[in-house]
């Protein structure tokens, strides 16, 4: 399996440089040249916009910057943050043109109602969750949501991460 990290640019300060979207493309084109049927897991920061919980205008917390390439490639399972939406909320995984996911927090929640965001909740710092990703056999991923602070499984999904299987 194939695993992508993209980190913010040195030249760009917390932006993203041009140089970033040829490389990330290259890499892609090297995964699925490698097996076109298996997930290529991919990770970065923030959500791409309009995916997962956390990821809308209103959440503020989305970029638009690698979208275009994503959408390319329906094998990817993409991996972000930075929003500290719970990810038992079922609009934490998001199937589109490719998988994304939202990876929660390790520090604190926060929510978005109607159109109010960053509401913290009373004990929102008590809050600590994370995914246990397992492949299977046939290429289906089981998605297994973890709270640290309860020692408990908070949610489970069964996905296919080539979502052009749906079609």
């Amino acid at each position: 399996y194939h695993f992508i990290g993209i980190s913010t640019s040195v030249e760009e300060g917390v932006y993203y440089s041009p140089y970033q979207r040829e490389w990330l493309e290259k890499q892609l084109d090297e995964a699925v040249a490698d097996d076109p049927g298996k997930p290529v897991f991919v990770c970065h920061h923030e959500h791409p916009k309009f995916t997962v919980y956390g990821s809308s205008q209103v959440d503020g917390w989305g970029h638009s910057y690698f979208i275009d390439i994503f959408s390319r490639y329906p094998q990817i399972v993409h991996f972000s943050g930075h929003s500290h939406y719970p990810i038992n909320d079922p609009r934490s995984v998001c199937q589109k043109d490719y998988t994304a996911i939202g990876t929660g927090s390790l520090a604190y929640m926060e929510f978005t109602v109607g159109a109010e965001r960053k509401i913290h909740p009373d004990g929102y710092g008590d809050e600590a969750q994370f995914w246990l990703v397992e492949v299977n056999d046939d290429e289906s991923i089981t998605l297994r949501g973890y709270d640290v602070v309860e020692g408990a499984l908070l949610c489970q999904y069964q996905i296919w991460a080539d979502i052009s299987r749906f079609e």
